[in-house]
């Protein structure tokens, strides 16, 4: 009398390993991408409340806020009156280096590559509400780093293209692949 064998149904436990190697490995993937635009966001509003706190205080010694990154680390920079929104010279007010060194573009902008590639960040001003509102601006941000920016900053990765409830904003496109600006608010004054 012959056995018939029946054909086995269901996974080996080879081919189980393999699939769970594989999902593991997806989900590393994942998680890597996520945690470096996460990382990178998180360098972006680092430096802009390192960018905020010294314009502030030098904006204390002197009663003027630069509007050129340079100006707070270069005391040639700094009496420049082109670099602040007075337009008048520090003199004596202007006593120390407000911030560690950074590259520069010809600009005086500080670049950014560890955000990414030809990340500039310089500072804007603009009316609103009762006066003016000062901010830092991050241009040519990967738009995942941006995303990130946004739950980082806001809460929430919609775009809140101005900053009448939203302490950062974008007013980039964020369905193309195109990198975009990110402004995070510093200052209001009247």
């Amino acid at each position: 009398m012959k056995k018939h064998l029946k054909a086995q149904s269901g996974f080996t436990l080879i081919e189980m390993l393999v699939a769970l190697a594989i999902v593991a490995l997806l989900a590393l993937l994942a998680s890597n991408a996520f945690d470096g635009s996460r990382s990178k966001a998180q360098v972006m509003i680092g430096l802009s409340k390192q960018l905020a706190n010294a314009n502030i205080q030098l904006k204390t010694d002197t009663g003027c806020y630069v509007n050129n990154p340079r100006a707070l680390f270069d005391p040639v920079a700094a009496q420049e009156t082109s670099n602040n929104y007075c337009n008048r010279p520090f003199g004596n007010t202007w006593t120390r280096p407000y911030l560690a060194q950074y590259t520069t573009d010809p600009n005086g902008n500080i670049v950014a590559d560890k955000i990414g590639a030809g990340v500039i960040i310089s500072y804007g001003r603009e009316a609103g509400g009762l006066g003016q509102r000062y901010y830092i601006r991050f241009e040519n941000v990967p738009k995942d780093v941006i995303k990130q920016g946004l739950l980082e900053c806001n809460g929430t990765d919609a775009t809140g293209g101005d900053f009448t409830n939203n302490t950062c904003r974008t007013g980039s496109d964020l369905s193309d692949t195109l990198p975009g600006q990110f402004d995070v608010l510093y200052d209001t004054t009247r």
